[in-house]
């Protein structure tokens, strides 16, 4: 297994001028929030982040409200954000899109 390194906060600056724009940095996390029509549109987000998590390997902390998704992200073997983080984050970004209009 490779080892994880903590990205410097430069680092993670960059990605979220970058390609993160629509995340925050918040407290070691990366934090996005989407807002949803309903219920319904909740959990299919849900549910392609979890493909999307699953393929990367690399899983984030969900919180679903009626129409809200929250993704928090951070490695948890280390606890800090690492490429592994912005890697998937970026990922979710894209496909999420195509759910939410």
């Amino acid at each position: 297994m490779t080892q994880l390194l903590p990205l410097t906060d430069q680092d993670i600056a960059q990605a979220l001028s970058q390609t993160l724009n629509n995340w925050s940095y918040v407290s070691q996390r990366l934090i996005r929030k989407w807002h949803t029509k309903n219920w319904l549109e909740s959990m299919a987000v849900v549910n392609q982040i979890s493909i999307i998590a699953e393929k990367e390997q690399h899983h984030p902390n969900l919180t679903i409200k009626y129409s809200e998704v929250i993704v928090e992200l951070y490695t948890h073997d280390i606890n800090a954000i690492t490429r592994l983080d912005v890697i998937l984050a970026d990922a979710i970004e894209k496909d999420i899109q195509k759910i939410i209009n």
